[in-house]
């Protein structure tokens, strides 16, 4: 069963009058439905917040919808007459007129309002339930919409056409008060509509001594079906919406129901399905029920249902039999013992509808063979010129991932993994962490990687078993903040980031630094090297390379002098940095300060000559606990950090 994902990107433009302050508001989508099979409806609410007046003005939107959804077919978009509350004249939304409403290359549908942003006609926004409905909004697509849950939510995207935006008007003057935790989607899942009709929904196919294949044709009415089956009578259960179950096209496996039926298919309401596990010259009665949605969202149409019977063949003396299949669950290449009786000579042996070699066999009881590339779990089928038999369970092949995304990764990216059998998907790890799913399919799985602090496997549950990765994820080490960012040689430095372990080398510029300790997998302490120079930091380890975002300012290239004893720096009380030379034949010239992070706070011309005490004031003082003086002198040059 496939599930997408319907992405909306609305990008809004709303104009608001308040009195004094930026008004507080909530825009929210809600009250989703198909009401067909290729119509989608969904209500826009803005809502009033806090004690500031709301008075709504204009309305703008681009949705972007996901091409998956639109399953290849064409939109079109309208307003449900009468669903605005607000002035229809002014503010009630319409379809961008003149011009297409559907801009297909960027699969984008654009609203605008009837005038431009305007101050309003004096209605405050409800602060009751959702608040205000701007309007209902109405897509309609050429063909059927091809997901169950579709998911809706607002976009804010750089450098796209109309970005989400909204404005107040605040004192009379049209302020921006865009808060992007203001606009949510609190929808959870849609409320699909149940089928119409029971349409043409199956046929028997084919009929064996011990196995039933039905044709399901129904395709534009319903999305599923639920396929019932019962020795005793009609099936009569009374099924539910929402309603879960344990379901299996092995007759043996299927869940029992309160009146004897078992639950032997759910899913699409198109293909052909074989129930095996049967018992011969047996009748055996069937109903199928459409629905719409998946899981606890179906929506199934109860009322009327299609009911067929028939018996399953008497076997005769050479008829093929399949008793059992050993084993029942493996992967792709694994050799597999079909039993039973009258299975040689045989015509031809499939796996579901793919034709099979037989890799030998033992008289007319045991077949070997393999399951080639590329199959899903599936019933075997062995046919001989006398009839053909089902295995009675099917072989299980069990989830394998072919290939990751290509390492390293960063946290927050999408990530694929493909492979095969992830069906009934549950969940996906990276070490012990749970990663959230973007979408999943038999075939691929992506997920948004989540931090995790160190190298580790890939883990997928899923209904056919458990399989876990023998590639590794590596993560990209990120830099953060370097402190301080200045310093002189042998100075210590501390890097602090994410994934900073299995580290190779740390380089200030073209430097390499010295590395004193590594605290994986957020911190490095280093000290500054001889020669280095005002760089950023680079850190190499063995899942690539970070950089930093600000430079450290080195000052190591300046000589020291040698009586720096006999330069006096210190602060009053006054917040006055005073510098004394207790030699009267040094004399201060010029005097350079920076903050820890590597800022330039004073820098005094070099006209200085002459004098031995000196009185600095500067307003960056009070903000600064610590600094780093440079104070040259007709002797040389002192560097030192001082402490207020």
């Amino acid at each position: 069963m496939k599930y997408y994902a319907l992405l909306f990107a609305l990008t809004i433009t709303f104009v608001f009058k308040a009195k004094a302050q930026n008004p507080d508001y909530l825009i929210s989508i809600s009250n989703e439905k198909l009401s067909a099979p290729n119509v989608l409806e969904f209500d826009l609410h803005i809502k009033s917040l806090g004690n500031t007046p709301l008075e709504y003005a204009s309305f703008q939107a681009g949705i972007n919808v996901s091409p998956k959804f639109i399953n290849g077919g064409t939109l079109s978009i309208d307003t449900v007459s009468g669903s605005s509350e607000f002035n229809v004249t002014k503010q009630a939304p319409v379809i961008n007129k003149p011009g297409s409403s559907w801009d297909a290359a960027n699969n984008r549908i654009r609203i605008i309002a009837q005038q431009p942003p305007g101050a309003g006609n004096g209605k405050i926004i409800s602060q009751n339930g959702n608040g205000n409905r701007i309007a209902r909004f109405k897509i309609t697509n050429s063909v059927n919409f091809d997901t169950l849950l579709p998911n809706l939510g607002f976009n804010f995207g750089a450098a796209i056409t109309w970005t989400t935006r909204i404005y107040a008007y605040v004192n009379g003057v049209s302020t921006e008060i865009t808060d992007q935790t203001k606009i949510v989607s609190n929808t959870t899942s849609i409320v699909l509509q149940e089928p119409l009709n029971i349409g043409n929904s199956f046929k028997i196919n084919d009929v064996q001594t011990n196995s039933i294949q039905l044709q399901l044709n129904e395709k534009q009415n319903a999305q599923n079906v639920i396929v019932l089956i019962n020795k005793y009578q009609t099936p009569n259960y009374s099924l539910s919406d929402g309603e879960l179950f344990n379901v299996s096209q092995s007759y043996k496996d299927a869940q029992i129901l309160g009146d004897s039926s078992r639950v032997v298919y759910e899913g699409s309401s198109a293909g052909t399905i074989d129930i095996a596990g049967l018992e011969e010259n047996k009748k055996y009665y069937f109903a199928a029920y459409l629905f719409n949605g998946i899981d606890a969202s179906k929506n199934i149409l109860t009322t009327n249902y299609f009911k067929l019977d028939t018996s399953t063949k008497i076997s005769t003396v050479n008829n093929p039999k399949i008793n059992s299949i050993f084993p029942l669950t493996g992967n792709i290449s694994d050799t597999i013992l079909v039993k039973g009786s009258k299975l040689f000579p045989y015509d031809s042996v499939y796996f579901g509808k793919t034709k099979i070699n037989v890799i030998e066999h033992f008289g007319d009881s045991i077949l070997s063979i393999s399951i080639p590339e590329g199959e899903l779990s599936n019933l075997i089928k062995v046919y001989t010129t006398y009839g053909s038999a089902n295995s009675p369970s099917y072989f299980t092949i069990l989830p394998s991932i072919k290939f990751i995304a290509s390492n390293p990764l960063e946290i927050g990216q999408n990530v694929t993994v493909d492979g095969l059998n992830f069906e009934g998907l549950d969940s996906l790890l990276i070490g012990n962490v749970a990663q959230d799913i973007v979408e999943s399919n038999d075939r691929s799985i992506t997920f948004k990687l989540s931090y995790y602090n160190m190298d580790e496997i890939v883990k997928i549950y899923c209904k056919n078993g458990f399989v876990a990765s023998t590639q590794k994820i590596r993560f990209k080490p990120t830099i953060f903040d370097v402190t301080p960012k200045i310093g002189t040689t042998k100075d210590p430095i501390q890097i602090k980031g994410r994934n900073l372990y299995n580290v190779d080398s740390v380089m200030i510029g073209n430097v390499k630094a010295n590395i004193t300790a590594v605290y994986p997998d957020s911190l490095i302490s280093i000290t500054i090297p001889s020669m280095a120079v005002k760089s950023v930091i680079t850190v190499y380890t063995q899942n690539g390379i970070a950089v930093s975002i600000d430079s450290l300012n080195v000052i190591s290239s300046i000589a020291k002098i040698k009586q720096s004893n006999q330069i006096l720096s210190y602060f009053d009380i006054n917040n006055t940095l005073n510098i004394i030379s207790k030699d009267k034949n040094t004399f201060i010239q010029q005097v350079i300060i920076y903050d820890l992070k590597g800022q330039l706070i004073h820098q005094s011309k070099e006209d200085l000559i002459g004098f031995t005490e000196l009185a600095i004031t500067h307003e960056d003082f009070e903000k600064n606990n610590f600094i780093v003086l440079i104070i040259k002198t007709s002797k040389g040059t002192s560097v030192k950090k001082l402490v207020k």
